[in-house]
C-alpha cells in the first residue's frame, strides 16, 4: 500500500527469489513508495552481512547511501 515504509532490496541474480524481488519492487513503485533494488551478478541467497560476499563493500556503500538519501542518517 501507499503506507509501506521505504524499502531497500538487495538480491543476487543467481538467487531463486530475485524474480519475486523485482515484482515487489514494481509494486512499490506503483504505489509511489520510496524504494531501491540492487541486483548483484552472483552470490546466491543469504549472504547478508557475510564479509566473504564478493560485493560486501559495495553493498555496505549502497546501504549507507540509501539511508542518507531517505534521510535516516546524515
Amino acid at each position: 500500500t501507499e503506507n509501506t515504509p521505504p524499502s531497500l532490496i538487495f538480491v543476487s541474480s543467481d538467487d531463486r527469489l530475485a524474480p519475486q524481488s523485482a515484482i515487489y519492487f514494481q509494486a512499490l513503485n506503483a504505489k509511489k513508495v520510496s524504494s531501491a533494488l540492487y541486483i548483484f551478478p552472483n552470490g546466491g541467497h543469504g549472504w547478508g552481512f557475510n564479509a566473504d560476499f564478493k560485493y560486501h563493500e559495495e553493498w555496505k556503500h549502497l546501504y549507507l547511501k540509501w539511508l542518507k538519501d531517505i534521510k535516516i542518517i546524515e
